[in-house]
């Protein structure tokens, strides 16, 4: 039997700034417990530049046994994480147990993005992301 992939970044510190490449996923949220909400547990991250120039999408996928829901929103800085904008609002993760790869277009390399999950239903939740 095949061995599961850790992602990378799986113990960064949260202090710490990722950055997102093609086809590498990466912990952004871990161990955020049901009813849980907002930033606490997000892994500031970016995006690194696409060859040949132009935005990337974002795939994100919540994982966790006994997870019932999972909706998140997407935020951006572009001032080093002094303020924080929404950019994707009321992106469903889990829904009726169900787990959803969802993908967001035009991720700007050079900005700061944040997850901040606005609900979390049945059990901790585990966030991953990967751009492309």
């Amino acid at each position: 039997m095949p061995s599961q992939l850790q992602p990378p970044y799986l113990n960064t510190p949260l202090t710490q700034i990722i950055s997102l490449d093609s086809g590498l996923p990466a912990v952004v949220v871990n161990g955020l417990a049901a009813g849980q909400t907002g930033v606490a547990l997000s892994q500031i991250f970016t995006v690194s530049e696409r060859p040949g120039g132009g935005d990337r999408n974002l795939s994100l996928q919540a994982q966790g046994a006994g997870v019932t829901g999972c909706t998140v929103d997407i935020e951006v800085s572009a001032d080093g994480g002094t303020t924080w904008n929404k950019k994707h609002v009321g992106v469903a993760l889990i829904t009726a147990s169900v787990s959803t790869l969802a993908v967001e277009a035009n991720m700007q390399a050079g900005l700061q993005y944040r997850i901040n999950p606005t609900s979390v239903a049945g059990a901790a939740v585990t966030i991953i992301a990967t751009a492309n």
